[in-house]
């Protein structure tokens, strides 16, 4: 925001639409409860059959929800616009302070047209008193980029916050809570869609994968171990199916397999706040991708999803999410750190010699990822 913008916009506009938001979110609130009580109360308490019975009153069902989605996003918005509304007004208010407080130590804020920034100018006030000194002058100049840069900050991440919110639903309204405030929007928004991404990408994986994949009531996979589980060394039922189609990669499997096990492991310790399981499955799909390609590496974790008995669904959609970084963190690695080859003398294939910088990047870039908000955690899908 540059220095006229922010000194001479009227923000009652934006007061005004706080005002109005909040008058919507009364009515929405109303419309809530007679969808709640009126139209799915009433379709869960009538006798119905057949069809009646599934699809229709899962549609009213679902329409009723969206009344009380429709709340909580006209909530969310209002909050945002009261936050950036309260914090520009108070931007607004600390610059005219630091100018007229600068003026009165003859040093002059002069704003340039068609937002091309201020100059600032310390003026002789006549007599025998001596100018402004440029250390004076600088700090005034100082003081008011800081705050330009803080009201920027405000606007801009507001405008990121309500774009992120609209994007989280295709259609209709999303089902995010309630965003309290303009300063978590980022985070919330972000968690949502790292949640909205595991569902689809657990929906998906349910449909296309070969193996198969249903849950008990408890959310246990039902199949788990079977008797030929610990005669493949550790293997489970469905990567022991995909080593039989694909024998050529099961030594590849199982390195890169071990050895995102111990780094994980071994990270965890050096670093005891990162997420290991995200650091594992990205660094273990990263060199798999690396390895065998992308479609191999998907493979491969297709199977492996397939699971253990110990695994729940929010594991097993944090997996997922955490595997598609690490399949685009591989084919990164591959235009970062292309393979480099030496030929083999004995007859057999080339000899790759940079096994350790591609390792090195696959974990720095992991590493990151592991400990920021764009990492999925079985607490991104607990039940609300």
């Amino acid at each position: 925001m540059d220095y006229e913008a922010l000194t001479f916009t009227n923000f009652g506009a934006l007061n005004t639409a706080v005002t109005e938001m909040t008058q919507m979110i009364g009515k929405l609130e109303k419309l809530q409860t007679q969808a709640e009580t009126e139209l799915d109360g009433k379709s869960r308490k009538a006798a119905w059959a057949g069809v009646n019975a599934t699809v229709t009153r899962e549609f009213i069902s679902k329409t009723a929800r969206e009344f009380g989605q429709a709340v909580t996003e006209a909530t969310s918005i209002r909050n945002i616009l009261r936050d950036t509304h309260g914090e520009l007004t108070a931007a607004q208010q600390e610059l005219k302070g630091a100018v007229e407080a600068a003026r009165q130590r003859d040093i002059h804020v002069i704003g340039l047209c068609g937002g091309w920034g201020f100059r600032v100018e310390g003026r002789s006030p006549g007599g025998s008193a001596p100018a402004p000194s440029q250390g004076e002058v600088d700090g005034v100049v100082t003081q008011i980029e800081g705050i330009l840069k803080r009201a920027t900050e405000s606007d801009t991440s507001a405008a990121e916050a309500l774009k992120g919110l609209v994007s989280l639903a295709k259609t209709g309204f999303s089902s995010a809570p309630v965003i309290e405030d303009r300063d978590h929007a980022g985070t919330a928004v972000q968690r949502e869609k790292i949640r909205l991404q595991g569902i689809e990408l657990s929906e998906k994986y349910r449909k296309e994968t070969k193996w198969p994949f249903e849950w008990g009531p408890d959310g246990k996979h039902p199949r788990g171990r079977d008797a030929e589980y610990e005669d493949y060394g550790g293997i489970h039922w469905a990567e022991r199916d995909l080593l039989k189609q694909r024998p050529w990669e099961a030594l590849t499997y199982k390195e890169v397999s071990e050895w995102a096990l111990a780094e994980s492991q071994a990270e965890k310790a050096r670093n005891p706040n990162i997420d290991q399981n995200a650091y594992r499955h990205s660094i273990w799909q990263a060199r798999l991708t690396y390895e065998l390609g992308p479609e191999s590496a998907e493979r491969w974790a297709d199977a492996h999803e397939a699971y253990y008995p110990k695994n729940e669904l929010p594991d097993h959609r944090a997996d997922l999410v955490n595997n598609v970084y690490g399949r685009g963190l591989g084919q990164e690695t591959m235009d970062k750190v292309p393979p480099k080859y030496l030929p083999n003398y004995s007859g057999g294939p080339p000899v790759r010699i940079n096994g350790e910088e591609v390792n090195q990047y696959i974990i720095e870039q992991a590493r990151q990822y592991a400990q920021s908000e764009r990492a999925a955690t079985p607490d991104h899908f607990a039940p609300r």
